[in-house]
């Protein structure tokens, strides 16, 4: 019972928090989800999910899949679903958080104290309360971290089973994770693990990766990419001609300076992209309303349109080409989007809704973890991060030398700073002005990064006194 007694605390004081936060007038937004490009079209989930899915080459499916189921068990109340769905994540968030806390040695109150903590930043209480990926994908990569210790304390292939089903899961809802990613895991587990372990770990792997690789080989038989989304020529034009007007794009593209793609605004219609392209709509038309429909009810674009495939490819060839010939923009671009990661996540545009009904808490708390100090532009979340990145080469040069000889904390370490590393690489350089939320989802794996490396700290400064203190404490030697 007293294991369970910090679970139990956390749990009211969740409660507690968030009864507070909708007496100040906090509510769940769903107001994007019938205009967000990432999402297909509400219609289509309801009556249209299993061939939607099907046919949806943009995104993952596991979002869309989760979308539709819910709407179809709820068809009136959805966004009540919704809502309650992503309490439950809060509240299994912060029980996860102890438990990986606990399975990193660290006394309970330790673990109780990050996870309330954590559990009341504005982010968190934010992106809780508003209906995106975000939130989600942030718990499913904490409970990676959590079933990869179980994992490594006994390496069982229930426990290897669990973990690498989990990442296929991930791989399956954010394209930013690659089925390489899942690939590049497996081979660590391999390195890490003794070799009467491998083939625990071969059984452990083969479904994860065969679920895993399964949109891939769907789009690459059916839309000729083998990626889990077509949209990388969006973030490519925002990332190296997006500063260029369009009427000046237009008229290089004329003069065949420039692709004749870039004609189109960057996110522009069907219709848009269709003439830039040159390609007769009426042509190759298919029965699938999710390739068809040009518009969704809000009346936003629907970017799961078939021309985008084709925009997509060609918007990725130039664009490269652009950033080979004249690296300035990019490089310029690249800059922002450093600037962007020590702000904080509530800067959102999209979650403007429920921030503002929170405004006055989230700017007291964002003032001290994200405002510069001194104008150097350092704050705490950016030190957190540095820490991190910094106290990672020693670990990673311990791992190089003698990988199966690694605690079970250095190792778990390891897979958080370098999942966190890779993020970071992914939006520095792919991502434009949106790094501050995309940033949430490895944002745990910091602060619990940052939590071992002040343990370590601590224990270090403990050893240096200790010759001292026994020095001080020793008898004085008898005169006689």
């Amino acid at each position: 019972m007293r294991a369970l007694r910090p679970y139990l605390v956390f749990t009211i004081v969740f409660i507690v928090s968030r009864v507070g936060f909708y007496a100040a007038g906090l509510r769940f937004s769903t107001e994007h989800v019938g205009e967000m490009m990432h999402f297909l079209p509400p219609s289509l989930l309801q009556d249209d999910l299993a061939r939607s899915l099907l046919y949806m080459h943009s995104q993952p499916p596991l979002m869309s899949v989760f979308m539709g189921l819910t709407m179809k068990l709820f068809p009136g109340h959805y966004e009540f679903a919704f809502a309650s769905v992503f309490a439950l994540i809060g509240l299994g968030f912060g029980w996860i958080q102890m438990a990986l806390f606990e399975r990193l040695r660290f006394p309970a109150r330790i673990g109780l104290a990050v996870a309330c903590a954590y559990a009341l930043l504005p982010q968190t209480v934010v992106f809780e309360h508003y209906f995106f990926f975000t939130h989600i994908l942030a718990f499913l990569m904490l409970a990676s971290a959590l079933l990869l210790a179980r994992a490594l304390e006994r390496p069982t292939g229930p426990r290897w089973l669990s973990f690498f089903l989990l990442i296929a899961v991930i791989v399956n809802f954010k394209s930013a994770f690659h089925l390489i990613w899942m690939v590049l895991l497996g081979v660590a587990a391999f390195v890490c693990l003794p070799r009467v372990k491998h083939r625990t770990v071969a059984v452990a792997l083969a479904l994860p990766l065969l679920l895993g690789g399964a949109w891939y080989a769907k789009n690459l038989v059916m839309f000729g990419h083998f990626q889990s989304s077509s949209w990388m020529g969006f973030a490519l034009a925002f990332k190296s001609y997006r500063g260029i007007p369009v009427s000046e794009r237009r008229r290089r593209a004329q003069r065949g300076e420039l692709a004749p793609v870039t004609a189109a605004n960057i996110y522009g219609g069907v219709d848009e992209y269709a003439r830039a392209l040159g390609v007769d709509l009426a042509r190759d038309r298919t029965d699938v309303p999710l390739l068809e429909m040009k518009r969704k009810a809000s009346g936003q674009h629907n970017f799961h349109h078939r021309i985008y495939i084709e925009a997509n490819q060609a918007i990725a060839a130039e664009a490269w080409r652009l950033i080979r010939s004249d690296p300035g923009p990019y490089l310029e671009d690249v800059r922002k989007s450093l600037r962007y990661f020590g702000k904080p996540a509530t800067d959102y545009r999209p979650v403007n809704t429920p921030y503002r009904q929170i405004q006055r808490y989230c700017d007291a708390v964002n003032t001290l973890l994200h405002d510069r100090w001194g104008g150097y532009g350092l704050c705490l979340w950016t030190l957190m991060m540095l820490s991190c990145m910094v106290f990672m080469v020693p670990r990673l040069i311990a791992f190089a030398r003698a990988p199966r000889s690694q605690s079970v904390e250095d190792l778990v370490y390891i897979y958080m700073a370098l999942t966190a590393l890779y993020v970071y690489v992914l939006l520095i350089f792919l991502d434009s002005g949106e790094t501050h939320r995309q940033r949430m989802v490895v944002d745990p794996f910091i602060v619990t990064c940052f939590a071992l490396d002040l343990r370590r700290l601590w224990r270090r400064r403990a050893r240096r006194r200790a010759p001292a203190q026994t020095s001080d404490s020793a008898p004085e030697p008898s005169p006689t």
